[in-house]
């Protein structure tokens, strides 16, 4: 056994204890001084820290051989090299909830000290390397650990990260372990394992099935549960999806954002006649789910289209059933409908998919076709399915009465 204790009066430096069957140490030019040891068979470095606290952890890494060198005239490691087949353990001086033991394990590993606490600096795992904290775990061909700052740097084959609820996948990940925050950079796919696991704050409809979103970039903050995934960031479950420049998840609020050229195909409305379920799509420049309310929101050029049929506006709101089927919307500013052989127009239109109608309002609000011809009142109400429109209210040619009138397109031949 070789031990090296900590500088006198220093609480920031660290007591180093070696292991081994055997221990082979060789002394630098000054005769006096270590520059090297080797230890071989059941070897074991132990790194006890002077002080405890809730960011101070003991380092344990256990191995079949160690290599170290040490600082020339310093009698302390610089370098210990272990291999093959490691396991390091990291536990933590105060217990505090979120935060246990974490294990590395790997190939080989590398521990460099720092001049002067003694301490670990970085702390690399080679091939075949997983992590484990908790609930939370790890994988790639190469960890780098980062003792000051707590981030392990994955890299390597597909590094991979994941616990019981979901898993992610980047070219490189970045696990900053004392803020629970993760980075993921290049190709990056990441797989709730339910509907459920993301706290049902994603607009899907299926409770079982799991939730997969892919983009350029990924920071997950795993204390406030707040994902962002940036460019090109595509999120769907089974035929429904959004896409967006940036997909955001609050799922300890339940919300769900994405921005900037919005994509969505999302449910779809049984229509009469067919039985069927015709799916919606819609484009915006930005979109919000509201678990709670039941609610989806696009702003900005807001397109939405369904079969033959498309209404545009400003803004929409979609009003959910408790079947996480399409109940209602709300639509306003510049409220352009269109349908074969029809258009509609007004400032704000309700749109109520019991009985597919649609309420315009505006000043006035309009319905013609090349055909008809067209009409106008304060409020007009469109059957997309009988073809037919009834006009109330006041019109241009009757404003101080109400006006009512029904009027029946004519189909194109």
């Amino acid at each position: 056994m070789l031990v090296l204790d900590p500088q006198t009066g220093d609480a920031a430096s660290t007591k180093r204890t070696l292991r081994a069957d055997k221990i082979i140490s060789s002394f630098g030019t000054d005769g006096k001084t270590l520059a090297k040891a080797e230890a071989i068979g059941n070897s074991e470095l132990d790194i006890e820290p002077g002080g405890t606290g809730p960011d101070i952890y003991r380092t344990m890494v256990a191995a079949p051989r160690f290599d170290c060198d040490f600082y020339p005239g310093r009698n302390f490691a610089r370098k210990c090299v272990a291999g093959r087949g490691v396991r390091t353990r990291r536990l933590p001086t105060v217990a505090r909830e979120g935060r246990g033991e974490q294990v590395m394990i790997s190939e080989t590993a590398t521990a460099a000290f720092r001049a002067d606490s003694r301490d670990v600096d970085t702390l690399t795992a080679e091939g075949n390397a997983r992590f484990t904290e908790l609930d939370r775990n790890a994988s790639a061909s190469r960890f780098v650990f980062n003792a000051a700052t707590e981030v392990v740097q994955l890299r390597g084959g597909t590094p991979t990260a994941w616990d019981s609820r979901a898993r992610g996948r980047a070219r490189e990940i970045d696990w900053d372990v004392r803020n629970q925050r993760s980075r993921l950079t290049g190709g990056v796919s990441t797989t709730y394992y339910s509907q459920g696991a993301t706290g049902s704050s994603t607009p899907f409809g299926s409770v079982n099935d799991p939730v997969y979103i892919t983009s350029n970039t990924a920071e997950i903050d795993h204390r406030t549960e707040v994902a962002v995934f940036a460019g090109n960031a595509r999120a769907w479950q089974k035929d429904n999806f959004v896409k967006g420049g940036q997909i955001t998840i609050f799922q300890n609020e339940g919300r769900f954002r994405a921005e900037t050229d919005v994509e969505s195909q999302l449910y779809g409305v049984k229509t009469r006649g067919t039985g069927g379920t015709v799916p919606v799509f819609a484009n915006a420049s930005r979109m919000d789910y509201e678990r709670n309310a039941s609610q989806i929101t696009y702003t900005g050029s807001v397109r939405i289209k369904q079969g033959p049929e498309q209404i545009n506006s400003e803004v929409a709101r979609i009003f959910l059933s408790k079947e996480n089927e399409i109940e209602r919307a709300e639509f306003e500013q510049d409220v352009i409908i269109s349908q074969p052989g029809r258009t509609a127009s007004g400032r704000t239109a309700l749109y109520f998919a019991a009985d597919e109608r649609v309420v315009l309002r505006g000043e006035p609000a309009r319905v013609q076709d090349p055909r008809s011809g067209a009409t106008q009142s304060a409020e007009i109400t469109v059957f997309l399915r009988d073809n037919r429109a009834i006009a109330e209210g006041r019109s241009d040619t009757n404003r101080t009465g109400r006006n009512r009138s029904v009027y029946k397109v004519q189909n194109p031949d």
